[in-house]
């Protein structure tokens, strides 16, 4: 399969065309940890949750189970 118009857009502006490439862009610059420090996890308490789902949209799909473990 071809890509025509893709091809000369890119040529026209210098980018290089990554043909059947799927890429995501994140912000890199939200922590996903606030507050954190260096432990050593053997020595702590902590909970582990899991939460199931029946698909990946928040919009359409919904949680089926919770668990959590100390």
């Amino acid at each position: 399969q071809s890509f025509p118009e893709a091809y000369s857009a890119g040529k026209k502006n210098g980018v290089k065309v990554l043909y059947g490439v799927e890429i995501n862009l994140v912000n890199d610059g939200v922590p996903i940890a606030y507050n954190n420090e260096n432990r050593y996890l053997p020595d702590e308490t902590y909970v582990v949750f899991d939460v199931e789902t029946t698909g990946l949209s928040a919009v359409y799909d919904t949680i089926i189970e919770l668990a959590a473990v100390k």
